[in-house]
């Protein structure tokens, strides 16, 4: 990264403020500035507007930041190195890393602490559950019961399993709500969980990864194989490399969706580029609804969004 040569150290400061502010943003925490005192602060996300998932800690002096989300379980760390080679001793930056390391280290426990008791939550909730033979959810959908999947207080149950191991664990519970507004168990583990449909065979020829649970049901009706619902973009590629890691031979197809009014707005399309990124990361495939662009236009965007425009088009 290049800087305007200056005498100002202000203006350096501003240029790395700015570009730290700039990295957070691009990560997808929704702030306008940073709070850079060296301790973690809790802030909104793009994607998760009304809480705090998202979280960082930035150096006093712009010299670092730590970007992560709950949710997700993402995190990144940036160092400016030509700033820190420039102005600070080697005797300095061990120490900061040291003092670094030791405050990740105890955020991680932390958070690892609060996920197995979300995870034991989670299994009670569930055992509390019923069998599902009708919700407004799945009919507004078009869509059957699947196995797996239960009710409670008129909510959907849809438990999620690290597909990694064999042993099929709930750590998290998304609920359902019949007007179909989605919460995860609080402060539980998403990142690299999902939801599997169908059997989960160890000889899997096809096998494919939706983002939420009606488009990967949708998938599953049209295909008749195995898919997992990860829930949200950014864990197509986590559950994808457990998927590739516990079916080496697989042809594993990414049924991405397509965020096109998103980008018209924002420029950026979650679904597309999270799908692509996901099957380059594991040797796999993608497919997209063919949407015409008319459909495009009224924000159709996933596979359960083209069954729902095709049965309108066939009354």
């Amino acid at each position: 990264m290049s800087y305007i040569k200056t005498s100002s150290s202000n203006h350096v400061k501003g240029l790395l403020q700015g570009n730290v502010l700039e990295i957070a943003r691009g990560f997808g925490l929704d702030i306008e500035y940073v709070v850079n005192t060296g301790e973690i602060q809790r802030v909104k996300t793009f994607t998760q507007p009304r809480k705090k998932n998202g979280w960082y800690m930035a150096d006093p002096n712009n010299k670092w930041l730590v970007i992560g989300d709950w949710q997700t379980g993402l995190k990144e760390v940036w160092h400016q190195n030509e700033y820190l080679n420039k102005y600070q001793s080697r005797l300095r930056l061990e120490q900061e890393a040291i003092k670094l390391k030791q405050t990740q280290k105890r955020e991680e426990a932390k958070i690892k602490r609060k996920q197995l008791i979300a995870a034991e939550h989670a299994k009670k909730l569930y055992n509390t559950g019923k069998g599902v033979t009708f919700h407004p959810y799945l009919k507004a959908k078009r869509l059957d019961s699947v196995k797996r999947i239960k009710v409670r207080k008129n909510n959907l149950l849809i438990p999620l399993i690290n597909i990694g191991n064999n042993s099929g664990e709930i750590l998290n519970i998304q609920s359902i709500y019949p007007d179909g507004t989605k919460r995860f168990m609080k402060e539980a583990l998403v990142k690299g969980l999902c939801f599997p449909i169908g059997e989960q065979k160890t000889d899997i020829e096809t096998l494919y990864i939706a983002e939420g649970f009606s488009t990967a049901a949708t998938v599953h009706l049209l295909t008749k194989e195995l898919v997992l619902a990860a829930m949200n973009a950014g864990n197509l590629k986590s559950v994808a490399l457990l998927a590739r890691k516990r079916w080496p031979t697989a042809k594993i197809v990414i049924a991405g969706d397509d965020d096109w009014c998103t980008k018209q707005r924002t420029g950026i399309n979650a679904g597309f580029d999270k799908a692509r990124e996901a099957a380059v990361a594991i040797g796999g495939f993608t497919c997209f609804p063919p949407f015409t662009e008319s459909q495009r236009k009224e924000n159709l965007s996933d596979w359960n969004d083209y069954l729902l425009a095709n049965a309108r088009e066939v009354q």
